[in-house]
């Protein structure tokens, strides 16, 4: 009996063992979830989201692509593909040939992506051959082609212009709109520089984070100021305004934040002329109560490019055809509508489009002294020939029908135009008169000219059919555009520094002297003659402007003939003008040195 259970428990075990040993051949020739694998299961790389959609390998789902979540899906897709080896299938620079194409590394980049698009989506691209195309097709689909893409950034950018905060609104959700345009901008393509949007979010707060905006625009580092330093204030103050009463700390940070900036602007205030030397720009006085224009409610002529700036001073011919605008390239630009729109029109010495045109890593103010920076520009009706006040070339003159501009004037008595700026022309005699607004500094230095009070500024005469370039005043604090009278007996030109206008005579008894002839409330670029005997003059900023609260600052003032304010023009502050030219029709076009299109506002 023994031996029978013996062999029973003898012949079991020999089972058990060859079931074992086949198990255990099984299991080698399966794959196995383990890092030294060959075979290594997709990780979703754990950014789930409210649109994520489970995948069918993997521990954690997939991003779902949408119609409106592209800037956000590709970014979690390329920390995805990153993960699992697969980034380089689709980041290429070009079309890959078949040679290229590693199969297994694409065959895993493809999985992915079929598992973050929805059925109709994928339909689109199922006959795309590898996932290089696939990836591009989605991108084609999302951002679109080029005019589209500038559109949208168009249209993203003027969103963000008019982003505001709400009272109700908390910081974590005003914060997360305002960044969410600010990344779709930029995965357009458009440089949105730090400091911009740093600026941008603090004017944009509501009247309870006013205060700390305020220290922070006036006692911190602002164009070193990360974003996430200056939402981390205001989540700050935020929480101690949940718990604290704090209405004591903020009238004291609001009394030496106006205190700071009065300082501030009293340190920046030049002296008009050599004779007035001891007074800074003052004090803003009260606007009389006057006609206001909505320049919130312009039409844009946007420049094609996105680092394209800076259309500053507008011109028309003797035609009526324009506008012309110089911009931050060097070219000298003219609009033809919206079906064709801008064409490069002029260009001065030194420029090539290969050299000249703007890119992340090489902007337009490394090679502007290059290139050429034109400002002010100005018709001469009868000739046809155009006057362009290029910062760095100095006065160059192009012929009807535009091409390569002719230097005619770079220095004056000796002494180079550093900083040629405004220019305008006697439609009688052909006479050019045009500003240099320092001997010390030059256009990329502007914000020196104001801070030192420099007083070197020059204006000019050009005769049309001399080379001799005669110098009418010198001594002159920031002289920037100027304009002649519709009398033809003087000249206004903007002094930028001390916030006036000043009336020089060409022609009577008083020829060759100057007076005052405006105390302005803001700081003035260029001015232009109106079409009821004054001129339109930009304002940049307003003189105790602060860069936070309500939205809203002059844009410019009408100046009638004896230099009182009788129009206003207010919009947003993130619109800083640079002139202002009224057309017929009651149609006012719009410069800016910063912007990216030409306004058009109508009275």
């Amino acid at each position: 009996m023994a031996n029978v259970s013996g062999k029973k428990i003898l012949t079991v075990a020999i089972s058990l063992l060859a079931v074992l040993a086949l198990l255990a051949k099984l299991m080698k020739t399966m794959p196995r979830e383990d890092s030294s694998s060959s075979s290594k299961a997709i990780v979703s790389g754990g950014f789930g989201s409210s649109t994520a959609t489970p995948a069918t390998t993997g521990r954690l789902p997939f991003p779902l692509l949408t119609r409106t979540n592209y800037a956000a899906w590709a970014m979690r897709m390329k920390f995805i593909l990153r993960t699992n080896g697969a980034w380089g299938a689709v980041d290429r620079g070009k079309k890959p040939t078949t040679e290229d194409v590693d199969e297994a590394q694409d065959q895993l980049a493809l999985s992915i992506i079929s598992q973050s698009v929805d059925d109709e989506t994928l339909l689109r691209v199922t006959k795309k051959e590898t996932a290089y195309d696939v990836w591009e097709a989605l991108r084609s689909m999302h951002v679109g082609v080029e005019r589209v893409r500038e559109a949208r950034v168009q249209s993203l950018r003027a969103d963000l212009d008019n982003l505001k905060m709400s009272d109700a609104e908390s910081v974590d959700d005003f914060a997360g709109k305002f960044m969410t345009l600010v990344a779709r901008i930029r995965e357009l393509g458009d440089a949105v520089e730090e400091k911009y949007v740093v600026k941008k979010l603090l004017r944009s707060v509501s009247t309870k984070f006013i205060n700390v905006a305020s220290s922070k625009v006036l006692f911190g580092d602002i164009n070193n100021m990360a974003m996430e330093e200056a939402i981390g204030s205001l989540k700050a103050h935020e929480e101690l305004l949940k718990g604290q009463e704090v209405r004591f700390e903020e009238q004291l940070l609001m009394a030496r934040g106006q205190d700071s900036v009065r300082g501030r602007v009293h340190a920046q205030g030049s002296r008009e002329g050599r004779k007035d030397k001891s007074k800074p720009c003052a004090a803003a006085r009260p606007v009389p109560v006057t006609a206001t224009i909505d320049g919130s409610r312009s039409l844009h002529l946007p420049l094609r490019g996105s680092l394209l700036r800076g259309p500053e001073s507008v011109a028309f011919d003797g035609h009526g055809a324009g506008p012309y605008s110089g911009v931050s390239d060097g070219r000298v630009l003219k609009w033809n509508g919206l079906a064709r729109r801008w064409s490069t029109y002029a260009y001065g010495p030194g420029y090539s489009a290969k050299g000249c045109t703007a890119s992340r890593t090489r902007p337009a103010e490394v090679t502007e002294s290059t290139c050429g920076r034109p400002l002010g520009l100005r018709f001469h009706y009868k000739s046809g020939n155009l006057y362009i006040a290029d910062a760095y070339k100095g006065l160059m003159r192009v012929g009807p029908g535009g091409g390569k501009a002719t230097v005619l004037a770079n220095e004056a008595d000796g002494v180079p135009l550093r900083f040629t700026n405004g220019v305008d022309v006697d439609q009688v005699t052909g006479e050019v008169f045009f500003t240099d607004s320092s001997m010390n500094y030059q256009r990329s230095q502007h914000d020196r000219v104001t801070a030192t009070g420099d007083s070197t500024g020059r204006q000019k005469k050009k005769y049309p059919k001399t080379k001799s370039v005669t110098v009418l005043q010198s001594g002159i604090t920031y002289p920037n555009g100027l304009a002649i009278s519709a009398d033809r007996t003087h000249l206004v030109v903007a002094l930028t520094g001390p916030c006036k206008l000043m009336r020089y005579w060409i022609k009577g008894p008083k020829a060759g002297t100057s007076e005052p002839l405006a105390d302005l409330p803001g700081y003035p670029d260029n001015v232009r003659a109106d079409l009821k005997g004054g001129f339109w003059v930009a304002l940049h900023r307003e003189k105790m402007e602060l860069p936070f609260g309500p939205d809203s600052h002059l844009l410019a003032v009408r100046i009638n003939a004896d230099g009182q304010v009788v129009q206003m023009m207010k919009g947003s502050k993130s619109v800083r003008p640079t002139e202002v030219v009224e057309r017929e029709g009651g149609k006012l076009y719009m410069g800016s040195v910063e912007l990216p299109y030409v306004g058009v506002v109508s009275e």
